[in-house]
């Protein structure tokens, strides 16, 4: 779907999401970024983001990408979501992989 609307955002991150629970974190953070190179404050490409950052160890990147998305003021039992991976990640080191259960 991104090779043939790259600019559909629901695309990038599905994809994101989709490859980092396969695994493959390094590819979802890429297909997370490539969300935020086309749509820079959008709430779902910064969630995908943070996570895809998160799990590749990039902790600081994914507290940034996290704390943008909770400015987007999504819905309380998300925002509980991404403060509890917040609080998570603050507990860890730069470079510690961080997988949600």
């Amino acid at each position: 779907a991104v090779t043939l609307s790259p600019d559909y955002l629901a695309a990038w991150v599905g994809l994101s999401h989709a490859l980092r629970q396969a695994g493959d974190d390094r590819e979802a953070a890429a297909a997370a970024n490539a969300a935020l190179e086309r749509f820079p404050d959008d709430g779902d490409a910064l969630y995908a983001a943070g996570l895809a950052e998160a799990a590749c160890g990039r902790r600081s990147v994914a507290r940034k990408h996290l704390l943008a998305f909770l400015a987007t003021k999504p819905e309380l039992e998300v925002q509980l979501e991404v403060r509890g991976v917040l609080e998570m990640l603050a507990k860890g080191h730069e470079g510690d992989p961080f997988r949600q259960a």
